[in-house]
């Protein structure tokens, strides 16, 4: 159930970052000129549970949001095609909110780069709420 969970607010708040607005094909330069921060880890969303590793990287990210230290995390889901989707989930300081999601959609048909910033994380998986595009 937990699983199944995770998958379906992955895919809902993947459709609404989608929604927002797209980059391009290339990485944004923001995505290029981004500060190094410390490595959360990868996680891996699908029908398997999660690994104790990913509930780690999961709660580096959320601890980092909680206090406003600086981490990234790096997300992968992929399309019902088998198409993977690459997410940099990042705990930013100032702007317009903690939380920075970097989306690499391009291995899908026709998907592109996303940017977003969010104003927190989802309770039942780390992905971005409140989220806003960022223009450019």
């Amino acid at each position: 159930m937990l699983v199944m969970t995770r998958r379906t607010v992955l895919l809902v708040s993947l459709l609404l970052a989608l929604a927002g607005a797209g980059c391009g094909a290339s990485p944004p330069q923001a995505f290029e000129d981004r500060e190094e921060l410390t490595d959360c880890g990868l996680v891996t969303l699908d029908d398997t549970p999660p690994s104790p590793a990913e509930l780690e990287a999961e709660q580096c990210l959320r601890t980092a949001v909680a206090n406003q230290t600086t981490v990234e995390m790096r997300l992968v889901s992929f399309t019902v095609e088998g198409d993977e989707i690459k997410r940099y989930v990042r705990s930013v300081s100032g702007g317009l909110g903690p939380v920075e999601i970097f989306t690499d959609a391009t291995s899908d048909n026709g998907g592109k780069w996303y940017h977003s910033r969010c104003r927190g994380l989802d309770d039942r998986d780390p992905t971005g709420i409140g989220c806003q595009p960022v223009e450019g």
